[in-house]
């Protein structure tokens, strides 16, 4: 009886062995389907043939785009698994979906054969190829010409960059023109006259939509260059200025005894550089020295030109000097260069650069009276140290420890026909006492309808500004101090970089 029992249970294990088979774990579809997708409406999911265990299907799951892993999440709907990539996948690439063997069914049954399945968002067609070369006779005749390469479809300048190569080697800069059609080298440094030049396009060279070329293409051109043995000098240097108007500098060899100055140089003047020929632009801002040091900005095009224009990045202070120098090996088209040194000095102190200076104050000794011998108006200069500020105690009219209107005459030299900017002086104007001895509180700046009519007497040719407010005596004595800080404007940006203080005695 045992027997039989056992030889039942061993055809029941049998019969279902034959059933698992007969009704194996797989993918029975998946989407989206070999060949070409659009990234735009594509979805990635297999639809498994029973009820799986999630997790470990889904750890069984890979996506690869190119060979590299794409990373994602996933989401079930039933028997479908669906795959969402953390990021949208790209045009012009392949990928492959991979499940292997270790996922299984809610049964552990494993999946009865590794699943790969493929598709590509790369358009097909034939391969990139090259339809024709500039210049086509293959030879250059200008030191700097560029050559031209036009492709049967779009490229991009990094395919430019790691598959097509010079022999001899070329320093030099790709472009593309023609919607991508034709990518341009041009040469960092002038060809070399009669050599040839070998151009080796890669068989790996790749087209804006990913396919490659399958084939290397080769090219030779030669140069010939008219010979030009003259070597550039510099003419002349030039200041700009910003009315349109300009003033040579006089340049010196790095021989001569005597350095003539150029005074005339504004804060926004610009130099010019004029040379005999056309010369590489970049070969100038690196043998052009100015001393003290100071950033130049060139402001005229990489390439070649006969005149190169420089401008500082930040504007110098008044009366600044510079030294600049010009050293040998500036290089025209040719490749010849200069060999001359020459040097020039110019100083910033052309009057239309000039910052505002304090020349003196006018006050009120007696403020609250009537007319203005009785307001006792008194002078002070930056000079005035330590001078008397005696105001006069008026129980009535200027009495203790009350705030009563007050005003404050400043005199600027300025340059020709600037007004003060009336914000900064705001900013920067403070008037300080120790001991509590007096306190002013400021409420308005103005620079016409003065409360004196009458500016003070040798004083008339400079700028004037009234500052309003209410002064506060006390019976205090201490230290007064008018401050007008460093950063004062005028209305055409020249700025100070002084302070100024007139201190007096209460």
């Amino acid at each position: 009886m045992k027997l039989l029992i056992i030889i039942y249970c061993f055809f029941i294990s049998f019969i279902s062995c034959d059933i698992l088979r007969e009704a194996p774990f797989e993918v029975v579809s998946w989407t989206p389907g070999d060949g070409y997708h659009n990234t735009e409406d594509l979805v990635v999911s297999l639809l498994l043939s029973h009820p799986s265990d999630r997790a470990r299907t889904e750890q069984s799951f890979f996506l690869s785009e190119e060979g590299r892993p794409v990373r994602g999440t996933f989401s079930w709907d039933d028997r479908r698994l669906y795959f969402w990539p953390s990021s949208p996948l790209e045009a012009n690439n392949n990928y492959t979906i991979t499940l292997n063997t270790s996922a299984q069914n809610n049964s552990g049954l494993s999946l009865e054969n590794k699943f790969t399945a493929s598709f590509t968002t790369r358009r097909s067609g034939s391969n990139p190829r090259v339809i024709s070369v500039i210049p086509e006779e293959k030879i250059i005749t200008e030191s700097r010409d560029s050559i031209a390469i036009h492709f049967s479809e779009p490229v991009s300048i990094s395919s430019c960059i790691n598959d097509i190569s010079f022999y001899p080697a070329v320093n030099g800069s790709w472009r593309l023109e023609d919607n991508g059609y034709t990518a341009s080298f041009t040469p960092l440094d002038p060809w070399k006259t009669g050599l040839s030049y070998r151009v080796d396009i890669s068989s790996s060279f790749m087209s804006d939509t990913g396919r490659i070329m399958g084939d290397d293409y080769i090219f030779v051109f030669n140069i010939v260059i008219n010979n030009d043995f003259d070597k550039p000098v510099l003419l002349s240097a030039w200041a700009l200025h910003d009315d349109n108007s300009s003033d040579e500098i006089y340049i010196n060899d790095i021989s001569d005894y005597l350095l003539v100055e150029y005074d005339g140089w504004e804060t926004s003047s610009k130099l010019k550089l004029v040379f005999s020929k056309p010369v590489d632009t970049t070969s100038v801002r690196q043998k052009l020295i100015v001393e003290p040091n100071v950033l130049l900005v060139m402001e005229t095009d990489h390439g070649y030109s006969d005149s190169v224009v420089f401008r500082f990045f930040e504007k110098p202070e008044w009366q600044s000097q510079f030294l600049f120098r010009l050293n040998t090996g500036v290089r025209d088209e040719s490749g010849n260069e200069t060999d001359l040194t020459r040097h020039w000095k110019i100083v910033l102190a052309n009057e239309k650069s000039k910052p505002p200076a304090l020349i003196g104050i006018r006050l009120p000794l007696s403020p609250g009276k009537l007319f203005i011998h009785e307001q006792q108006p008194v002078i002070f200069t930056p000079r005035d140290l330590h001078a008397d500020l005696n105001f006069v105690y008026d129980a009535e009219m200027f009495p203790f420890a009350k705030a009563i209107p007050f005003w404050i005459e400043l005199y600027f030299d300025t340059a020709p026909k600037a007004k003060i900017n009336l914000f900064t002086l705001m900013n920067v104007f403070r008037l300080e006492s120790t001991n509590s001895a007096l306190s002013f509180s400021p409420r308005y700046i103005i620079d016409s309808h003065f409360t004196w009519i009458n500016p003070v007497q040798g004083w008339e040719s400079y700028e004037r500004v009234e500052i309003q407010g209410y002064i506060t005596n006390t019976i205090n004595s201490g230290v007064v101090t008018f401050r007008i800080g460093s950063g004062l404007e005028d209305n055409k940006g020249n700025k100070s970089t002084q302070a100024y203080f007139i201190t007096l005695l209460k």
